[in-house]
């Protein structure tokens, strides 16, 4: 099995648990407003992204606010967050999409996940057109 599937797999898994648990308080979208730090690293990627993203209550992320540092063995640089939204249901799940951008490229990756009890930690994972995951 390539790493690929494995990380699906993984992501699957993970995204199944969080969805099922039901000792969640309500929420509701202005819980996601303000500024989140995420990380992540998909398995055909040998590098982390480091992003910095400001929800506004209505969920769009504010562009001018937000942005990720991607670091691999090889190089190192910023990646710029361009547009985005993500909606949270009363179950604390959330989903939407978020565009990077660096440089000229760009891609779209679409973001499923859940907010914890405390409603302070996202967790979830992401994935492009190409099929790619990112958790």
């Amino acid at each position: 099995m390539n790493i690929r599937k494995k990380t699906f797999i993984g992501l699957v898994s993970a995204i199944v648990l969080i969805l099922s648990s039901s000792s969640y308080a309500r929420c509701t979208q202005g819980d996601l407003t303000g500024v989140w730090i995420l990380s992540g690293s998909s398995g055909t990627f040998t590098g982390w992204d480091f992003c910095k993203v400001k929800i506004r209550s209505t969920g769009k992320i504010a562009a001018s606010n937000s942005g990720c540092l991607r670091v691999t063995p090889l190089d190192s640089g910023e990646i710029d967050i361009t547009s985005g939204k993500l909606e949270l249901s009363s179950n604390c799940t959330y989903q939407g999409g978020i565009k990077f951008c660096n440089g000229d490229n760009c891609e779209k990756m679409a973001v499923i996940g859940r907010l914890d009890k405390g409603k302070t930690v996202m967790v979830g994972g992401s994935f492009n057109s190409a099929g790619d995951v990112v958790t």
